[in-house]
């Protein structure tokens, strides 16, 4: 009988093959990748400005304090309430009850703000503060819904709240800026 030979071939071929694929696969991603990156980098060196967007009020991050009050105006926005603010320059529109009273640029536009005190019935003065309608202040506080507000008045400041008003600047720190008011 006659011996023909026979070549055996590797059954590791498309083991290389794969790996070939698979290596030429990763090198085009980081290529493609690495391109992306320096296109922007590029854009960004030859330009005098850089344009920001904004963010509208309502979505603005929990970030520093609200110094604007015409961020809370006409009504504050439910993202706002845990956020911290400081007015500086605010005019008391009209005072209500012991520790209530509307802030803003005039009575068309304002806020309502409760004073985070003790009240002592029967003296103009809460603790330290005098709020009078007309003066000047600086106001540092914190947005607070009608529930975390009602928890801590007594039944008389309760009626004092003004009804639809869901959210309010309780204040922790009231600086009257105008004495002559």
């Amino acid at each position: 009988m006659a011996e023909i030979p026979v070549e055996r071939k590797s059954s590791m071929t498309w083991l290389w093959v794969l790996l070939a694929l698979l290596l030429a696969a990763l090198l085009l991603w980081w290529l493609l990748a690495d391109d992306g990156e320096e296109q922007g980098l590029d854009a960004l060196q030859g330009a005098d400005t850089v344009a920001v967007e904004t963010l509208d009020v309502g979505t603005a991050p929990m970030g520093g304090p609200v110094t604007d009050i015409s961020m809370l105006i006409p009504a504050i926005a439910p993202e706002m309430v845990g956020r911290e603010v400081r007015l500086d320059g605010v005019q008391v529109q009209e005072v209500v009850g012991d520790i209530g009273f509307w802030i803003g640029p005039n009575s068309d536009q304002r806020v309502f703000a409760v004073l985070s005190q003790e009240p002592t019935p029967a003296t103009p003065t809460e603790g330290m503060v005098d709020v009078n309608a007309g003066a000047m202040a600086d106001i540092a506080g914190t947005i607070r819904t009608r529930g975390e507000v009602l928890q801590g008045l007594a039944q008389g400041d309760v009626m004092n709240l003004p009804q639809g008003v869901d959210r309010f600047l309780v204040v922790e720190n009231y600086q009257v800026l105008d004495q002559n008011q």
